[in-house]
């Protein structure tokens, strides 16, 4: 009995960190298209988490929330904060910090960063 509950632990933290992973990587994606579309730079190319939490989706299923914080640059001096906000498998939105004033994307907003609806 005590197997079965080490192997069920190790199976559920390899499941969370293969999906931790994947999420990482579709924000990083979704964030260096946006970043190009937008005329900024991504700076050091990395998404970093910041936030993980549970919350529901908009069939009100409980998912996985997580906010992974970067930085770019819009003139090559100063940076600025964004941040990617993966709900569940899904990319739910990216925001810029710009010095004209915060820039939200978000899925059905004509724009594809590999943001699906």
């Amino acid at each position: 009995m005590t197997t079965a509950i080490a192997l069920a632990v190790i199976v559920a933290t390899l499941a969370l960190w293969a999906t931790s992973l994947r999420a990482r990587e579709q924000a990083l994606g979704a964030t260096k298209r946006a970043c190009r579309e937008l005329g900024v730079e991504l700076l050091d190319e990395t998404v970093e988490l910041s936030g993980l939490g549970v919350e529901r989706d908009v069939a009100g299923r409980v998912r996985l929330r997580r906010r992974y914080n970067f930085e770019f640059t819009p003139d090559g001096h100063t940076r600025h904060l964004g941040w990617a906000v993966v709900l569940g498998a899904r990319m739910d939105s990216l925001q810029f910090d710009l010095p004209e004033g915060l820039t939200i994307i978000e899925p059905g907003a004509g724009r594809d960063y590999g943001v699906r609806a």
